[in-house]
């Protein structure tokens, strides 16, 4: 029985790759299991997108607008990658024996609309589905088309810092796969016959497993896992789903990064810390304060944040518009009158509370981008909704306007 996942009634990714034998995948059990291999019929591929325009190499390459790479293996097993080739260049390369690697076709020409049969999910949604079901962010997947015309060498052995679902379209290839005990939880790929990669792994990185994959098989392999593949019938066309875990490292040192530059005092360039000893001691100085801030944030960090602010959408900043002015006076003894004038318009904001006086003080003075962490902090108002609400108001009044990025980025993962 095949599982529903929404209203939609669309299948559920997993089972339709497994058969509805991935149970044990489920749950979160999939980030500890080992590889997994399931071969079926490949008319149930037709349920998540359409095959037929995956495997029709041709068109394939000729309507992708994203990098295509090719792929030659040398006679001494390195490996030479030619990247951003044209659509004639990589066909070319492809005819000529390259194995070639189309990338993120889920997220430019396989959307739902041009690749979505018809009852499908198409490329993209179904990849988000599998991500929900995985419980992972969709924003770090990545979907590589790979395909070889005749029977040869594929890739040597090396390992993927990302879990990977190979699904086999066209074709027939051998993967040899095992456990990597080399290298403990590699944060990066690790190519051993690259030229620039760890030579010295070729010889103790001995996968043992043979697989061979034909149409309609499915492949699971956890990150990590040494794997080579060597590719054993004509018109080979395989597609994998890979996504990435970025280790704790990455995501604590990205959450930090997004919090703390919401605040002016973290975002103050370092000093003369290569000067002199005095200058060396009065950036150490600073150092010390730095690190007392630094503790004391952490410390008011919920555990969630940590995850939240490594994967958040970019706070907005804001400047003062040059060109507006707000002009601040008193209406009889309690009332505040905000004067907006700009080139276009003459707008007047009752100021019955505080709070606003202050913040719109602070906003009328300031001329470099701010935050709104910097607006409340300045103006002592720890409602953030009421920050955010004024800031709104302002800026469709054209007060402020929304600044460039002040160095925080949406995160290291995203790019």
């Amino acid at each position: 029985m095949i599982a529903r996942v929404n209203d939609e009634a669309k299948l559920s990714v997993l089972d339709a790759l497994f058969d509805g034998a991935a149970s044990d995948l489920r749950d979160g059990h999939w980030a500890h299991a080992e590889h997994r291999v399931h071969h079926g019929s490949p008319d149930r591929f037709g349920a998540l997108f359409d095959v037929a325009r995956i495997a029709d190499v041709q068109s394939l390459v000729r309507r992708h607008v994203g990098n295509i790479t090719g792929s030659l293996r040398a006679p001494d097993g390195t490996v030479r990658d030619l990247h951003h080739l044209t659509a004639d260049d990589a066909l070319h390369l492809y005819d000529c024996g390259a194995t070639l690697h189309v990338d993120t076709i889920h997220g430019h020409d396989l959307d739902a609309g041009a690749f979505g049969a018809a009852g499908a999910y198409g490329l993209g949604a179904m990849c988000g589905a599998l991500a929900r079901e995985l419980g992972l962010a969709p924003d770090l997947l990545r979907t590589v088309a790979f395909a070889a015309r005749r029977p040869g060498p594929g890739s040597p052995v090396h390992a993927d810092n990302k879990d990977i679902f190979v699904v086999h379209v066209g074709g027939a290839k051998k993967w040899t796969i095992g456990p990597n005990r080399d290298v403990d939880r590699a944060v990066d790929n690790v190519w051993p016959w690259s030229p620039k990669g760890p030579t010295g792994l070729r010889r103790s990185a001995r996968p043992a497993i043979d697989v061979e994959l034909r149409p309609g098989s499915v492949l699971f392999l956890p990150r990590g896992h040494w794997h080579a593949t060597e590719v054993t019938g004509e018109d080979c066309v395989a597609l994998t789903i890979g996504f990435e875990r970025p280790p704790w490292a990455r995501v604590v040192a990205t959450a930090l990064y997004n919090i703390l530059l919401e605040s002016g005092d973290f975002r103050e360039p370092i000093g003369s810390a290569w000067g002199d000893a005095a200058q060396r001691a009065e950036v150490e100085r600073r150092a010390e304060a730095v690190r007392a801030a630094l503790l004391q944030r952490i410390a008011e960090l919920p555990p969630s944040a940590l995850i939240d602010m490594a994967f958040a959408e970019t706070a907005p900043t804001y400047e003062r518009v040059r060109t507006t002015r707000v002009i601040l006076h008193r209406d009889g003894d309690a009332r505040w009158i905000a004067e907006i004038l700009s080139p276009l318009c003459r707008s007047e904001l009752e100021v019955d509370e505080p709070e606003v006086h202050r913040m719109l003080t602070w906003i009328a003075s300031r001329d470099a981008p701010f935050s709104a962490a910097d607006l409340g902090g300045a103006a002592d108002v720890r409602d953030a909704s009421a920050v955010a609400g004024l800031l709104e108001e302002l800026t469709a009044l054209g007060v402020v306007d929304r600044a460039p990025i002040l160095g925080r980025r949406r995160s290291a993962f995203f790019g």
